[in-house]
């Protein structure tokens, strides 16, 4: 599947769509984001990645949407 262009911009901290959307807690979006295939590897000018984001929220819902209990 091609990834949407909009799914590989980042903005000034190199952040990606994918990576705004977990830390916003928008859980609809990030389903949407991962089943279009955006990069839940992409790291920001921080070393962390959509996924970390998601670890480190906790937020069960977000996690349940990368696969994770």
């Amino acid at each position: 599947m091609a990834t949407a262009c909009w799914s590989r911009r980042r903005d000034a901290d190199g952040r990606t769509v994918l990576a705004i959307a977990v830390l916003r807690a928008d859980v609809p979006l990030v389903k949407l984001l991962l089943a279009s295939g955006a990069n839940w590897r992409a790291v920001d000018r921080f070393g962390h990645t959509p996924v970390s984001y998601a670890n480190a929220s906790g937020d069960t819902a977000i996690l349940q949407a990368f696969g994770k209990p």
